[in-house]
């Protein structure tokens, strides 16, 4: 537990939250949900599944870490220490979560959970809301954490060069981001006719020719960023500015209106307006356009009708795409403004956008 005050600002609002829904417990096992609840700690084994090996339970009066005994003492010494929560030990071969919790005096009908278990009912999706606001401490981490991917993404994508393949390229950024205590839980590599043909571009072993696209999402201690660097070799073309200035606007313009007490579908009506001025009237329907992030890639996305309220301390990613061409960097909404997580190095080149009389930088094609 890195941050004690922290986590009491989680508990307050989980019990608050059991308060208004008449709930004795809330069980938490989704690696995410753990991460938040607990500021950071990991509790997965099989880094494919959104199941964690061990979860926790928040009562009004205790809060509860249950693990088997072939986690418990990693998340003893490692993830979770000197925080108050009582730790709840039980044989990997008896794996009675219900019957555990009923002997913590805690009725497992009345006790939702995020994670299908046998005895329990799942927790309803409006849980999901509590992770949108970032705490102070949160955002210094989630901070470091953009700025750390940004250097480590930026300075892989100096050390490309024609002939690589796009697999050579996804190790070399999986690598250096491992090597920092960074996850990739994205990683997209397209080049050259790929990224005109492909939105999700998984590398392959094609070799790279004049035009490469990286799409990282990396995660440590439960949080996200997001962030999407372009590099050309030789002269690009026309058209491929052009659609990259159209890209740059769209985002700028969400970015400028991504302000507290607006929902996400606003700032999605204001996007697709933006796309229409540029003369892609049609290409917001070809990838979404992101929407809040933080302990998962993309937590709610901005969709039509989406009435999601945007709160101040709320991370953002948009990333407007028009075939070929795509912007993206992860965002803190302040009480008037935001502030960039990921952005792009000081000797990483940028295009600045002027949007409703504002200013805005976003990281530009890297030219070679």
């Amino acid at each position: 537990m890195e941050d004690y005050q922290e986590y009491k600002i989680k508990r307050e609002r989980i019990l608050n939250y059991l308060e208004n829904k008449h709930f004795e417990g809330i069980l938490l096992g989704k690696y995410y949900n753990f991460a938040w609840a607990t500021c950071g700690a990991d509790n997965r084994v099989v880094k494919g599944s959104e199941d964690g090996s061990a979860c926790i339970l928040f009562t009004p009066y205790d809060t509860y870490l249950i693990a088997s005994n072939i986690e418990m003492p990693r998340l003893e010494k490692e993830e979770i220490i000197n925080s108050g929560v009582k730790k709840v030990s039980y044989p990997w071969y008896q794996q009675d979560i219900a019957g555990l919790v009923k002997r913590l005096g805690v009725n497992p009908e009345k006790v939702k959970t995020d994670t299908p278990l046998p005895g329990f009912e799942l927790l309803p999706c409006d849980f999901n809301s509590l992770r949108y606001q970032f705490t102070p401490q949160e955002i210094e981490r989630y901070k470091r954490l953009g700025e750390n991917t940004t250097k480590i993404v930026e300075e892989v994508c100096r050390k490309i060069s024609p002939g690589k393949r796009e697999l050579e390229v996804a190790s070399m950024v999986e690598a250096e981001l491992l090597s920092s205590g960074i996850s990739p839980s994205v990683l997209l590599v397209g080049s050259d006719e790929r990224v005109l043909n492909y939105r999700h571009p998984l590398p392959k072993e094609k070799r790279i020719e004049k035009y490469v696209m990286i799409v990282v999402c990396a995660r440590k201690k439960g949080q996200v960023v997001n962030l999407t660097r372009c590099i050309y070799f030789g002269k690009v073309p026309g058209w491929l500015e052009e659609r990259f200035k159209a890209a740059f606007f769209v985002d700028a313009t969400m970015i400028v209106n991504s302000r507290p007490g607006k929902t996400l579908e606003d700032v999605l009506n204001k996007g697709i307006k933006a796309y229409q001025e540029t003369g892609y009237p049609e290409e917001w329907k070809a990838h979404h356009q992101g929407g809040i992030t933080g302990y998962r890639e993309r937590e709610c996305l901005a969709m039509p009708g989406c009435r999601e309220v945007i709160l101040k301390s709320m991370p953002l990613a948009w990333n407007p795409s028009i075939k070929g061409a795509k912007s993206e960097d992860t965002i803190i909404v302040g009480e008037k403004g935001f502030s960039y997580v990921t952005f792009p190095t000081s000797d990483w080149p940028k295009a600045i956008v002027e949007v409703e009389e504002e200013k805005i930088e976003r990281a530009d094609l890297l030219r070679c």
